[in-house]
């Protein structure tokens, strides 16, 4: 693989690494204009320009040049946009997408030069000091541009093309063309044809490169048909059978997604409403889900998340079912809530014991009702009431 620069771009930098990068983003992008392809709409020193571009990823061009690391490639583009020859931009349809975008400052300058006509660019390059003018150039420029003959500007023939009952070889041609390229071809005049395939079209080939190209590379060229987060958990709804999570220790929507946080209010909202709507769950039941899914749950994911201040707030005015174990008010109560509202007894803080409210769950109702009674009881007795009420919820099997 043979790759070339331009000693106009090597002389600007001192440096021929960064012509042979500029080399290849200039073979693309006039590439793309002969093509008609990838013209976008970009502000250059103020003003609103249509321009040719090439996209390529870091590792597309690590990947083309393994001489060069990926810091290289960066500084070598970076010192490119510095100097004001090229312009980065970022048209990706996708977001997430960090492909990069570039085009030619100066678009015209480059087609002349590569297209062999004299002109001056539009843009002085930005050189550190003025070079002297190389006389070689017109030796090897025989042609004006009035004297041109058609087989620079027509489609190349591969095989010979016929200038003033001369043949001339594609390669000779190409070589006597194109003379500041720096060890583009040898002195002979031959050259080496790309590997890749070559798009020629009625303005001829008009920045002949060797080696191959880096091709535009479209990092993300399929839609993203994959189901976001919740979809993919309504899919996982539809399949679930919620009395597994009522009868035994199996987590909602298994345990990974409540270990990844990737279950939303969403699976709340589901969940909640089949057992309102469900002919077997009852008020207690119903207050068993809502302590263990509204507080624990949002315990575990959205502490995960909720940061700022009025988010926290937000998450102290989420209602719970309260079922007051003294008197067996029902009611909807807040974390800010302190009292029953009916016998003014102190909120019981047990009420987020998990394992308790399982136990309790699953109790009989004659068990229930005398459980409440019991403890009751023990709450009005006064003195060490914690101890007493241990005891009982070990009497009745609430814990081990």
């Amino acid at each position: 693989m043979i790759h070339t620069f331009d000693t106009e771009v090597a002389e600007l930098f001192h440096d021929a690494n960064i012509a042979t990068i500029f080399q290849n983003l200039c073979y693309w992008i006039l590439h793309n204009k002969t093509n008609d392809k990838n013209q976008k709409l970009i502000e250059i020193n103020g003003s609103l320009v249509n321009r040719y571009f090439t996209y390529n990823s870091i590792q597309a061009f690590v990947q083309q040049f393994p001489y060069y690391s990926k810091k290289q490639i960066e500084t070598y583009l970076n010192k490119l946009r510095d100097r004001g020859l090229i312009v980065k931009g970022n048209f990706n349809d996708k977001g997430f997408d960090r492909t990069s975008w570039y085009c030619l400052v100066d678009e015209q300058y480059w087609i002349d030069k590569y297209l062999g006509v004299s002109k001056k660019p539009s843009t002085p390059l930005p050189t550190d000091e003025t070079p002297q003018k190389d006389d070689t150039e017109d030796s090897f420029n025989h042609y004006s541009n009035s004297e041109t003959p058609d087989c620079f500007t027509e489609s190349i023939d591969t095989a010979s093309l016929t200038c003033e009952n001369e043949t001339t070889s594609v390669e000779n041609l190409q070589s006597f063309h194109f003379p500041k390229r720096g060890n583009a071809f040898p002195q002979n005049g031959k050259s080496i044809s790309p590997n890749g395939e070559m798009h020629f079209s009625k303005t001829g080939n008009p920045f002949p490169q060797t080696g191959k190209p880096i091709p535009d590379i479209n990092s993300y060229p399929k839609p993203n048909n994959k189901q976001n987060t919740a979809s993919a958990i309504r899919t996982t709804l539809q399949n679930l059978d919620p009395t597994l999570i009522l009868d035994s220790e199996f987590y909602p929507a298994a345990a990974d997604f409540l270990n990844r946080f990737r279950v939303g209010e969403e699976y709340l909202i589901w969940f909640y409403n089949y057992l309102k709507s469900s002919k077997r769950i009852n008020n207690f039941s119903g207050y068993f889900f809502t302590v263990f899914f509204r507080e624990v749950y949002i315990q575990r994911y959205q502490a995960q998340l909720l940061t700022s201040k009025k988010a926290l707030d937000e998450k102290k005015d989420l209602l719970k079912e309260y079922l007051c174990p003294v008197c067996g008010n029902h009611e909807q109560i807040t974390q800010a809530t302190r009292s029953c509202s009916e016998c003014d007894s102190p909120i019981d803080p047990a009420v987020d014991d998990i394992p308790r409210l399982k136990a309790l769950y699953r109790m009989d109702d004659e068990t229930k009702e005398l459980y409440i009674s019991a403890r009751s009881q023990a709450l009005r007795s006064g003195g060490n009431v914690s101890d007493k009420l241990r005891d009982l919820d070990r009497h009745f099997g609430l814990v081990g």
